[in-house]
């Protein structure tokens, strides 16, 4: 009974979170939903919620707790002793949330523990890891390094001929920026140019 009431919970919030609508019932729903799989036979599925609750709160802006939901999220994962492939989202929503907070040498580190896992990931989530590994070179303004991440990001697209989707648009802006940035105008050029 717990755990199909947690999973309606969870399905329930993710709507409310997909539609952008009710974000303080969207954090009790997964809170409750939390509080079912404590006590039920799907204890597996709590690092997911907690990350999902950390989701939520990214999208009311408060980092701090969604950091705090992210590492319970590991901690959980390790506890319930899950596979560490479990990790993956959680290093890369950990990262990405302390580098919203300029906390630069903590993002790093769990950029570099996704990193670890890179070729188990889907096509889509190793785009959206290199995209924003890149815009962590870029906001500290090594731009040879963002260059180079962006990079390996339009050639994993190319090479899994995703040449025609957004994730390509956003790599060549991105590389556009990082271009202007080292002064290289007409590699800037070509790339909006490939975007036009």
């Amino acid at each position: 009974r717990n755990s199909l009431l947690a999973y309606a919970y969870n399905c329930k919030a993710i709507a409310y979170h997909n539609y952008r609508k009710n974000p303080d019932e969207v954090i009790r729903l997964y809170k409750d939903a939390t509080t079912l799989l404590a006590n039920s036979d799907a204890k597996d599925q709590m690092p997911k919620v907690c990350a999902n609750l950390g989701d939520a709160y990214i999208f009311k802006s408060q980092l701090p707790e969604a950091a705090a939901y992210y590492r319970r999220a590991l901690f959980l994962v390790d506890s319930l002793r899950l596979p560490s492939s479990e990790n993956i989202t959680l290093y890369l929503g950990l990262a990405t949330i302390y580098l919203q907070l300029n906390d630069f040498d903590t993002s790093l580190k769990y950029y570099q523990q996704t990193e670890k896992y890179f070729s188990q990931m889907s096509v889509g989530m190793q785009a959206y890891y290199l995209n924003n590994y890149g815009n962590y070179y870029y906001y500290t303004k090594n731009y040879p390094k963002a260059l180079d991440t962006f990079k390996r990001m339009e050639r994993l697209l190319i090479k899994r001929g995703m040449t025609n989707k957004f994730d390509i648009y956003l790599c060549r802006i991105n590389l556009a920026d990082v271009y202007l940035n080292l002064g290289q105008l007409d590699e800037a050029r070509h790339c909006l140019e490939l975007c036009e």
